[in-house]
């Protein structure tokens, strides 16, 4: 039993020691008093994760567009073969759909940081 409690108070201990992340200010009884929380203290603003989310989305609008370009130079190589007019026809619709969420997205996650 010794080594029970022993083992629960090391645990508690090195919990406490551990957890230093955020805190919460509350009012209980007029007196305000102060709760850890553990989570961590993040020094990101809305700036920062906008500029990042707008390169993120730039690479991809560009990477869809090198797609859309690889898929028109497909159309125009098939020289009227089906099988490989599909296959580009295929190519330049899903870049297409690929840059439509794409802006989507970016519209999405720019709209949310405005909002916060």
């Amino acid at each position: 039993m010794q080594a029970v409690t022993t083992l629960i108070h090391g645990v508690t201990t090195f919990a406490a020691t551990t957890c230093s992340g955020g805190s919460v200010n509350t009012k209980v009884g007029g007196s305000p008093e102060t709760f850890d929380t553990c989570l961590p203290n993040v020094a990101a603003n809305n700036s920062a994760v906008g500029t990042i989310i707008q390169l993120v989305f730039g690479i991809i609008g560009a990477i869809t567009i090198i797609y859309l370009m690889y898929g028109a130079f497909r159309y125009v190589r098939s020289q009227g073969d089906p099988k490989e007019l599909t296959q580009a026809r295929q190519t330049i619709i899903f870049a297409l759909l690929g840059l439509v969420i794409a802006i989507s997205a970016e519209a999405i996650v720019s709209f949310a940081l405005g909002k916060l």
